[in-house]
């Protein structure tokens, strides 16, 4: 079985994973976890995805709930 840790994710992968940040909170949440944990170059973008995915929540529910 091979690792998947030292793989960073490639620049497709990252553009997909944010712009699906800011549109579906929850699968930010999920793939700025999967790219935390992998450690290594993938941290900077797991950062980046889990803080738009917070920002899109705050945006998501102030937007639904005004």
């Amino acid at each position: 079985m091979e690792s998947v840790r030292d793989d960073a994710p490639g620049t497709g992968e990252v553009l997909a994973g944010l712009l699906l940040s800011l549109l579906v909170p929850l699968v930010g949440f999920l793939v700025g976890g999967v790219w935390l944990a992998r450690g290594g170059r993938a941290v900077a973008a797991g950062t980046v995805a889990t803080a738009l995915a917070l920002g899109a929540l705050a945006f998501w529910l102030g937007f639904t709930f005004r």
